[in-house]
This record gives C-alpha cells, sequence and structure tokens, in this order.
C-alpha cells in the first residue's frame, strides 16, 4: 500500500467588509477585513481577521519590493481622487483589486517566508511596529506574546529597545571665571542627559540647574565672584574645540 503524502493547499485570502471612517485627525478613509482561515505550516495562526487600510497595502509592497529587489510585487488597485474614493462602486472594485493582490503575493514563495507579510496578514501591529521589529528595536518576546494573544498586540505591553544613556559633562565656568579647563573639578561640570535633548537637536539644564538659578538674583556678581547667568538651552556652538568634555555610557552606544 502506498501513502501519498497529503499537501495542503495555499489559503484564499478574503478581503471584505469595507467601512469608512471620519476621524478629526486622518480625515476620511476607508478599512477592510482581511480574513485566513487556513490549516497550511506556513502561517503561524489558523484563523485571523485583521483590518486595514489602501496605504497600508501600498506599504506592503514597498516592503516586499525593498526586501526582494529580484521580483517585482503585483500591481494594486488604481488611486482615484479624493471625493470618488468613497463610491460604492470604487469601493468594491478597490477590495476586489486588494484581495486579488494578496492572493498573488503568498503565491509566490519569496514572498511567503518574509515575516513582514505575515505580520501584516495575521496581527494587528501597525507599519511602525512591524518596521520596528524588522530593524532591531521591538522585542523578539513581545512579537512572541502577540502570536500567542492571537496576533492583538498589548498597547500597554509594547517593548522596544531602549536607547543607550549618554551622560555628557561640559564645565561650568559660571563656579569661577577664573578656573582654566585643564584644572576644573568634578563641582565644575553641568551634566546633559540624553532625555533632555529635544526634538530640534537643542538641550535644557536639569531641573536642580533652574531651580538654584530662580534662588539667586540674574547678573548678580557678587564679591566671591560667582556669576549666575541667566538659564538658556545649551547647543552644539557652546562645545568649543578647545574645551575638556568627558562623554560616559555605561551601556554603549548603539545605531
Amino acid at each position: 500500500m502506498v501513502w501519498k503524502k497529503t499537501i495542503c493547499p495555499l489559503p484564499q485570502v478574503r478581503v471584505q467588509n469595507p467601512v469608512t471612517h471620519h476621524t478629526w485627525d486622518e480625515g476620511r478613509y476607508t478599512t477592510y477585513d482581511i480574513t485566513i482561515q487556513t490549516a497550511h505550516k506556513a502561517f503561524s495562526l489558523p484563523h485571523t481577521s485583521v483590518r486595514r487600510r489602501f496605504s497600508e497595502f501600498d506599504w506592503l509592497r514597498k516592503q516586499l519590493k525593498t526586501h526582494h529587489p529580484i521580483r517585482t510585487p503585483p500591481d494594486l488597485p488604481p488611486k482615484k481622487f479624493f471625493i470618488q474614493r468613497f463610491d460604492d462602486e470604487f469601493i468594491q472594485k478597490r477590495q476586489e483589486g486588494l484581495e486579488k493582490f494578496l492572493n498573488t503575493v503568498i503565491a509566490e514563495k519569496l514572498y511567503l517566508s518574509d515575516s513582514v507579510l505575515h505580520l501584516f496578514l495575521q496581527t494587528d501591529l501597525t507599519g511602525r511596529d512591524i518596521s520596528d521589529f524588522i530593524s532591531g528595536k521591538l522585542t523578539e518576546e513581545y512579537i512572541q506574546s502577540v502570536w500567542k494573544a492571537g496576533g492583538k498586540k498589548k498597547v500597554d505591553r509594547v517593548v522596544r529597545q531602549s536607547p543607550a544613556r549618554l551622560s555628557i559633562s561640559i564645565p561650568n565656568t559660571s563656579c569661577d571665571s577664573a578656573l582654566s579647563d585643564s584644572v576644573l573639578s568634578a563641582d565644575s561640570f553641568v551634566s546633559i542627559e540624553t532625555s533632555d535633548v529635544d526634538t530640534s537637536g537643542n538641550s535644557s539644564l536639569s531641573s536642580s540647574a533652574s531651580e538654584d538659578e530662580n534662588s539667586k538674583p540674574k547678573g548678580d556678581n557678587s564679591q566671591n565672584g560667582t556669576l549666575y547667568p541667566e538659564l538658556r538651552r545649551v547647543t552644539s556652538r557652546d562645545f568649543r574645540p578647545s574645551s575638556h568634555y568627558s562623554i560616559n555610557s555605561q551601556d554603549g552606544l548603539s545605531d
């Protein structure tokens, strides 16, 4: 008696149930349910339903093209002007086009082996979440917890790799204007943490320094020679080439 190996066919990905959303921050857009029911070993979960919008499908196509430049992903359905995007006929045609796109993608073994595709199809992780996982900012442990939760992410448990803690000490010449850079003591330095740096690349001094500033009159130049300048932001222009700076990082620097 000859036993034949049973091969489980690829699932039929369904794109259905379009819903048009009206939001204050993102305006008006339509999302679609991506439903998969399968026993194929390439898929992590037997049954999932994930809601995505057209821009996320476009993001997926770009990711596949970047990861596999030797292949050209199938085309997405064409875009339309804002007013036409929400016609029932247009939404129906777009839904059919998106379904065809996904079924064509999973039929390609090269794409089927890409974790980005599976996270897109079977989890509710955002494009940013998936990109962070690929780049190493989102931990493998967290992704495994998402799979165990049936593809549903837990917002309060998102764990991204923390950046290295960087401490920079710069000479605090307000302690004694007569001190030279070569003989500055530990008390003559002001520390700046990475958490004090804003998105523009500027940095503000710590709250303790601010409290000390408020306790002294501005511009006070007393007999002891101590000067209390007005508190200001520290920028790259304050780092003079001739000065001595120390950089301390317990965890090291990472990309």
